[in-house]
């Protein structure tokens, strides 16, 4: 079970400032929690390889390509792109349009 001052210091550590039933929930969850790595960590994985991954996905990235401009809103801010992805392109080259309500600003 975890004490008092370690849900204490994790709160801390944490900016929480729990009641204090919610301080018994979280002591008998994260009890439980440590209690479970226990039993996991008890487990004899000698003869399981060790893997970095779970699935035989290799480089699902897509290709970095210049794309024509695009006209997109996102959250009700609307947003120009413009190619960016060329050869050492001069800071002159590149803009971007914000708006909220309707308006544009350039920022370039």
């Amino acid at each position: 079970m975890i004490t008092k001052e370690e849900l204490k210091h994790l709160e801390t550590l944490a900016k929480l400032n729990p009641s204090n039933e919610m301080q018994d929930k979280l002591a008998k969850w994260l009890s439980e929690t440590l209690d479970y790595i226990e039993v996991l960590e008890s487990l004899d994985t000698s003869k399981v390889a060790p893997t970095s991954r779970v699935t035989n996905l290799i480089n699902v990235f897509r290709k970095d390509e210049q794309v024509e401009d695009k006209d997109f809103k996102l959250a009700g801010t609307h947003i120009k792109t413009s190619k960016v992805l060329k050869k050492d392109p001069p800071a002159s080259n590149l803009s971007v349009q914000t708006g909220v309500g309707g308006s544009l600003i350039n920022h370039e």
